[in-house]
């Protein structure tokens, strides 16, 4: 089996201080992008800029890239491995593996392709000259045996804008959230929520934690009314206002009178207290609840 040689290129790379490295190119004349390792960008401290990229290989492997980096490269002229000494390689390397910084794609790879061609009868590499220098690709007299790896590689940008509505008509199946004691209760606190044929609406009085838990405010309560009244007593106008809002409270059905049989079930009694205010032009005396 033949051994394949793939057109590189040493290039040099400016990094973020302005200094040029030289790193490792192939030059991929169906690669409808460049791309460069995450290595190379940290080596070269180069900035990221945030770009969405889908990118599909062969058997229709997906895979993202996520950020993108703009580079200045340059030609690195070399000689060696018994080239014409008019040839100026631009890999001096190029029979030796070793790991690829960067992807020159077809946007540049034909542009940067000159007319001289050199060929030598026999299982050698085309030499071909382009502005980074010649490189040499092709079959090789090297021999490979039946366990040796072949590579195939196969990049697309997928970034059409039908691939882009498909993705949005997508729905996802969400996962179905565990929620918290105080959350299920909102939930409950809504369920049990109804609306009178007025209009009205009425719910149940939420509450944390069990009631039976409360303690019994029956006798804080009835002294708080106590105190209320003999304070009132001294002073008729705000006596009467405050009676005729209690009763107003009452014929309005926002509150009623407990029955003596209820009391010895779980019940806790709100005790209360008025609030005048002369300058008020609606409401000048109202109740406020604890």
């Amino acid at each position: 089996m033949d051994h394949i040689l793939l057109a590189t290129a040493i290039v040099e790379v400016q990094n973020k201080s302005g200094q040029y490295v030289p790193c490792r190119a192939l030059l991929d004349s169906a690669s409808q992008s460049h791309y460069i390792t995450e290595r190379c960008v940290q080596r070269l401290r180069l900035s990221r800029t945030q770009t969405n990229a889908s990118i599909q290989g062969i058997i229709n492997v997906n895979t993202a890239t996520h950020h993108s980096v703009s580079v200045q490269l340059r030609s690195r002229h070399t000689s060696s491995w018994k080239i014409p000494k008019d040839i100026k390689l631009a890999d001096e390397q190029f029979d030796q593996p070793g790991s690829i910084d960067l992807l020159i794609g077809a946007e540049l790879f034909y542009k940067m392709i000159r007319s001289s061609r050199r060929t030598r009868p026999g299982n050698y590499p085309v030499l071909q000259e382009t502005v980074l220098g010649w490189t040499l690709s092709g079959r090789t007299p090297a021999t490979t045996t039946q366990n040796d790896p072949r590579h195939t590689f196969l990049l697309r940008e997928e970034n059409s804008l039908e691939h882009n509505l498909n993705r949005f008509w997508e729905v996802e199946l969400m996962e179905q959230s565990t929620m918290t004691t105080k959350q299920q209760a909102c939930e409950n606190f809504l369920t049990n929520t109804t609306q009178q044929q007025d209009g009205r609406f009425v719910v149940r009085l939420p509450t944390k934690v069990d009631p039976k838990q409360l303690r019994s405010s029956r006798s804080s309560t009835e002294r708080r009314l106590h105190a209320i009244e003999c304070r009132l007593e001294r002073d008729p106008k705000p006596n009467v206002e405050y009676h005729n809002f209690m009763r107003e409270y009452e014929e309005l059905g926002h509150m009623k009178p407990a029955k003596s049989q209820d009391w010895s079930q779980t019940c806790y009694f709100l005790p209360h207290h008025p609030v005048f205010k002369e300058t008020s032009t609606t409401t000048k005396t109202r109740v406020v609840f604890d």
